[in-house]
């Protein structure tokens, strides 16, 4: 799967918090014809406004850092550790 259909092969949530982590996995061809994949994430942040419409962040206050570093594990488990099994699993915090 490529990037190209903008679509994430998963996206990791910290169930309650309103923070996710989506991951695409990019596959770039080689001279050699062979496949090199790699993986890149968003970071979001969603919460209500007072109007209660749904909107995106990037800003994070300090109490969600930890909540950050959680996802930023078990992507790490799930895309550079290979451990995908994982990858069906949401945070709970």
């Amino acid at each position: 799967m490529n990037q190209q259909n903008n679509q994430p092969i998963k996206e990791i949530r910290a169930r309650g918090t309103g923070i996710s982590f989506a991951v695409w996995r990019n596959d770039t061809p080689r001279e050699d014809g062979t496949i090199r994949t790699t993986f890149s994430g968003m970071l979001k942040k969603r919460y209500k406004d007072k109007n209660g419409q749904w909107q995106n962040s990037n800003s994070l206050f300090a109490e969600d850092w930890p909540i950050v570093a959680a996802l930023m594990q078990k992507a790490t488990e799930c895309f550079v550790l290979n451990e995908s099994e994982k990858a069906n699993e949401d945070i709970p915090v």
